[in-house]
């Protein structure tokens, strides 16, 4: 089934474990924990084969708990196998990214709207992609980067997506 640990630093340097987090629908073979990423009190979780759901906990006062399961939901089995185990994710903010890595690559973003509240995800369709079991995500602020390792008989490969004004498209 998986568990995440999240650990803080005291004042005095030493870490300290201060949050355990399991899926509450997890099961064996979940895979939950294969991604992770944080960002300010938001932490998402993969569950890569449970069709790449993330799984988002924010941070109340002093504990951390489960806010939402968010379901990429695209169409096209590729994606679903993809995602199933090779997700990569990343967070900026309240914004939080999940990218497959296939013949057709997908970029999906779902937003933080309140503690428990989230956006309908919004999908980027990434214009050169390639298969690639180490696909990777950045998110910084308005500047997404989705790579892959393979691409043709190229190696490696990046597409940046910019959002020109906050909240608009991408």
């Amino acid at each position: 089934a998986g568990v995440a640990y999240i650990f803080e630093r005291k004042r005095s340097g030493t870490w300290v474990q201060v949050a355990k987090l399991r899926a509450r629908d997890g099961q064996s073979y979940s895979f939950f924990g294969r991604s992770v990423a944080i960002s300010g009190t938001i932490v998402v979780v993969s569950s890569s084969s449970n069709n790449g759901a993330l799984y988002a906990f924010t941070k109340r006062g002093v504990s951390w708990v489960f806010s939402k399961k968010l379901i990429p939901g695209v169409e096209g089995c590729s994606f679903c196998y993809q995602l199933q185990f090779y997700p990569a994710v990343a967070i900026s903010g309240t914004t939080v990214g999940v990218l497959s890595s296939g013949s057709r690559s997908y970029v999906t973003l779902f937003k933080q709207q309140s503690t428990a509240s989230w956006s309908e995800p919004t999908q980027l369709v990434v214009p050169q992609s390639g298969y690639a079991d180490d696909a990777s995500l950045a998110i910084d602020g308005n500047i997404i980067i989705a790579s892959s390792k393979w691409w043709g008989f190229q190696s490696g490969l990046a597409n940046v997506f910019e959002a020109y004004h906050s909240g608009e498209p991408w």
